[in-house]
């Protein structure tokens, strides 16, 4: 198959554009929304991926984030998979008691261009879905839970409250460091929530980061209500959320440069289109 380029948008009524790439699928996913005026776009283009987002209103459901434009890998929260066709990376579902105990690394090198600074609420975030019963192919249950780790954040606040605050090791820019992240619990629907936020003054607006998800899970599961370890990560997503209901003119454009996930030996480039 040619490497070719790739190009999604929303704008009107088109909430939710999708394409599928080698290893999962790139989605606009404005969920949030009944109607934008201007566009959002997801471009992939010589494994770089360009997000862009120019709107002059949105209609939205909630006073909430618009929505969270992304790159996606295994199967979503309602347990249907993102690309039926994607060649393997992780075993997904897989289960929380494995997840713990492999050594996952993420790789992620991101630069922002550009954006709405005075007023524009959003973040860099990784979401990820633990279920009990991975087939049941409905919204989460309030066993259920959802873990969302911000590697980068303006302005916006997590659900429910913060609880803790732990150092992670990564390597950030090139070297080895600790970076402190806060830890946020609650509901903002029937299943649990818990947010892991670096710390904003460690992270730039252009940065390279590495970590191991154990080191993010095995403290996550201290925090779950349901610690069950035969519970399900259903996929990994990657994305941002953004979108201030009280200015809703927005102005956003950044690149992920670089989206590896190392599981031992295997290296796996998201970023391939094919």
């Amino acid at each position: 198959m040619t490497d070719r380029k790739i190009k999604i948008w929303s704008s009107g009524n088109n909430l939710n554009s999708y394409s599928t790439i080698k290893y999962g699928a790139i989605q606009t996913n404005m969920w949030n929304c009944n109607s934008i005026n201007g566009e959002v776009s997801i471009e992939l283009d010589n494994n770089v991926l360009i997000t862009d987002v120019n709107l002059t209103d949105a209609d939205i459901k909630q006073r909430t984030i618009f929505g969270y434009p992304e790159i996606t890998l295994g199967l979503s929260l309602m347990g249907q998979s993102f690309n039926k066709t994607a060649e393997k990376t992780l075993d997904f579902p897989m289960k929380l008691s494995s997840l713990i105990n492999e050594n996952i690394k993420m790789v992620t090198d991101f630069q922002i261009d550009d954006s709405s600074k005075n007023e524009l609420i959003f973040n860099i975030s990784y979401d990820f879905w633990i279920k009990r019963d991975p087939l049941i192919r409905n919204r989460p249950e309030s066993d259920d839970c959802e873990i969302m780790i911000w590697i980068y954040h303006s302005k916006q606040r997590p659900i429910g409250v913060i609880v803790d605050r732990f150092n992670l090791d990564c390597n950030l820019n090139g070297k080895k460091t600790q970076i402190p992240v806060d830890i946020w619990k609650g509901r903002g629907a029937r299943w649990l929530t818990i947010s892991f936020l670096f710390d904003r003054d460690m992270v730039p607006e252009s940065a390279e980061i590495s970590f191991e998800l154990k080191d993010i899970f095995r403290v996550a599961i201290n925090f779950m209500e349901n610690t069950d370890p035969g519970q399900f990560l259903m996929g990994i997503e990657l994305g941002t959320e953004f979108g201030n209901p009280d200015s809703r003119s927005t102005l956003l454009h950044w690149k992920l440069k670089k989206y590896i996930i190392e599981n031992g030996k295997k290296k796996y480039n998201i970023l391939k289109k094919c």
